[in-house]
């Protein structure tokens, strides 16, 4: 039975008590870290509920300002200036995690004339010499033909969050400048958010402000009016956030953002009022066992367009411990008076490509090709039904991690338009997956970005990222086939993508990747014009560190 979005009712086992999540259940780790639960035990249960809503103690310290300490999430900004890294302090060994703005123009002018020199012949000692760097002494370990860049230097800005931030989510402004990052906290728990800089747009001249304005304390911490969910006070309905958020995911438009929650058989709505401050106003419960992450549906071209249509975004929703996938509809309700957004959910689909399909993981969405039809509707007379026969001959792409086996399940999501005569009334999706690749050990998230093809030209691939068994498939989905696979280091957990133009007015292409077992970024090449460096780590950011139970 789906929730009644008029009548909430806080879900079971829910109180006001910070929780440490389950230690088992690392954002990408299979199993337990060596040794995490024979933890300091006063150290985990000790917190400050009524400030940051993170682990103290003696032995605890302040975050550091400019170190990665357990990444989970990594996001590029639109304009190509600011890398955003969000740290987990997993093993509680400090009173909270971080947030960084990262100086991604000299990160990118740093790293690039390594894979430059060796493209152009030079060896690695060569290579790593004009970039002040020696030979990389293990790497077997932590992979690249040098030692590591040191982290603090490109680090510009950073604020302190709570403990076990999970993902990153960066939204921007469609009617004007502004731009915000969401962060799921898990230790607050607590939808963290941020107003950063909007460097759409920007020109390689312009400077960055690295921004990070969460009206931080006297700790260095974001304040309470930023960590959404923990008054319910402050919201519509007196809802409080659920526990464990992990998974969150964003509308095109930024004005609505949904979160899973992994041990509460929910999932939760922030509605970002650009003119305001965002507000947590619901959160649908009753869903299956370990919600994990979550992918927006792009919407079809033709919707600005229809008059008479009401559409509704959509949100895939994946889970631990059912073999479904799930569609979330989005509903602003704006006739209420006043408004009171909610969430569905809507359909959900067995999951048939195998016997299993259990533990699903990251999903991500392909709409390159509809994308592209859909530009060719612009010198038609009237687009509108050259937009409506992309939606419905054109579907979008999906690709899904499962550990139970480990694959990739392939499938697609047909857009079915519901007419009142001639014109469009309602949208439906329908999900279907009809083939999987198989993965190595433990794949956790998929991403979706772009690499250049010999001709320089940026093409479309699938990232799919297995943290057990330090791997990156890169997968063409045009033919659905493995282009190559990425060495790295131990537990790769996140990438973002930088791609652009240099100065020089040439493209180039790179991936960075958070190591969450030893804190560290790894920068991949994506340029398939340098054979001897594409789909590889050539360059590392921050010296490795291994976890506390292994030194």
């Amino acid at each position: 039975m789906l929730d009644d979005p008029r009548r909430h009712v806080d879900p079971p086992g829910r109180g006001r008590i910070i929780r440490r999540p389950t230690v088992a259940s690392p954002p990408g780790a299979m199993e337990p870290r060596p040794g995490a639960k024979q933890r300091n035990a006063a150290g985990m249960v000790v917190m400050a509920v009524a400030t940051t809503g993170c682990f103290t103690g003696d032995d605890i310290q302040q975050p550091s300002p400019d170190a990665f300490y357990f990444p989970t999430a990594l996001v590029a900004s639109s304009g190509g200036t600011t890398l955003y890294v969000a740290n987990s302090d997993f093993d509680l060994r400090f009173s909270g995690g971080s947030i960084f703005a990262m100086d991604l123009r000299a990160l990118r002018g740093a790293v690039g004339p390594i894979a430059e020199r060796i493209a152009e012949g030079d060896d690695v000692v060569a290579a790593c010499a004009a970039a002040g760097l020696s030979v990389n002494p293990d790497p077997w370990l932590n992979p690249g033909p040098c030692d590591a860049f040191p982290g603090p230097p490109f680090v510009a800005n950073s604020v302190f969050v709570g403990a076990f931030a999970s993902a990153l989510s960066l939204t921007h402004n469609p009617d004007g400048a502004g731009a915000r990052l969401f962060a799921p906290v898990r230790g607050d728990p607590s939808v963290t958010y941020l107003d950063v800089e909007d460097d759409r747009g920007a020109a390689a001249a312009d400077p960055a402000s690295f921004r990070l304005d969460c009206q931080v304390d006297e700790a260095g911490f974001c304040d309470v009016r930023h960590r959404l969910g923990q008054d319910r006070d402050r919201t519509l309905r007196g809802v409080q956030l659920p526990s464990d958020p992990i998974g969150i995911a964003a509308t095109a438009d930024g004005g609505a953002l949904v979160v899973a929650h992994q041990t509460e058989q929910a999932a939760s709505l922030v509605v970002n009022d650009w003119s305001s401050v965002p507000e947590l106003t619901f959160f649908v419960g009753g869903l299956p066992n370990g919600p994990t992450e979550l992918a927006a549906i792009p919407e079809p071209g033709f919707v600005a367009g229809s008059e008479a249509l009401t559409y509704q975004s959509g949100f895939t929703l994946t889970f631990r411990g059912a073999s479904t996938l799930d569609l979330l509809r989005f509903v602003p309700d704006s006739g209420a008076v006043p408004p009171r957004p909610f969430v569905t959910r809507a359909q959900t689909f067995p999951l048939a490509t195998n016997a299993s399909a259990f533990d699903s993981r990251g999903i991500a969405i392909v709409d390159g090709p509809r994308r592209r039809c859909e530009a060719t509707c612009s010198s038609a007379a009237d687009p509108q039904p050259c937009l409506e026969q992309c939606a419905e001959n054109v579907p979008l792409r999906l690709y899904m991690a499962n550990r139970s086996p480990a694959q990739l399940l392939v499938g697609r999501m047909n857009t079915v338009i519901n007419r009142d005569g001639a014109a469009a009334s309602s949208v439906r999706d329908e999900v279907f997956f009809f083939d999987t690749i198989p993965l190595n050990f433990g794949p956790n998230r998929v991403r979706v970005g772009q690499v250049l093809d010999e001709q320089g030209t940026p093409v479309d691939r699938v990232f799919a990222m297995c943290f057990d068994s330090r791997s990156i498939f890169v997968i063409d989905p045009e033919t659905e086939r493995v282009e190559t696979i990425v060495r790295t280091g131990r537990g790769p957990q996140d990438l973002a993508f930088d791609q652009g133009q240099g100065p020089d007015g040439e493209p180039f292409a790179f991936a960075y990747v958070a190591h969450f077992t030893d804190s560290y970024l790894g920068v991949i090449d994506l340029d398939q014009r340098r054979p001897n460096t594409y789909g590889a780590i050539f360059a590392n950011v921050g010296a490795p560190q291994p976890p506390v139970e292994s030194r």
